[in-house]
């Protein structure tokens, strides 16, 4: 629902999808992270002079990492 304006395509959800889920031993990420994180990690690369693109959240996804695994002791 957050992305919906953007009009991505069943592609490029996909690829957002796989992106952010679980990958070898990195976690996937939380809700959060992509809410507090990667949400204002792309807005920041194209604000205020365009609109957020595609390329926004995949470069911020390339330089970011979830955050860690909280275990209980």
């Amino acid at each position: 629902m957050d992305l919906a304006g953007m009009g991505l395509s069943e592609k490029q959800l996909g690829e957002l999808a796989a992106a952010t889920g679980e990958r070898g031993n990195q976690p996937a990420w939380t809700y959060s992270d992509i809410r507090t994180r990667l949400y204002p990690s792309a807005m920041a690369k194209a604000f205020p002079d365009r609109a957020l693109s595609f390329k926004d959240l995949t470069e911020s996804l390339l330089s970011m990492r979830p955050s860690p695994v909280m275990e209980d002791n």
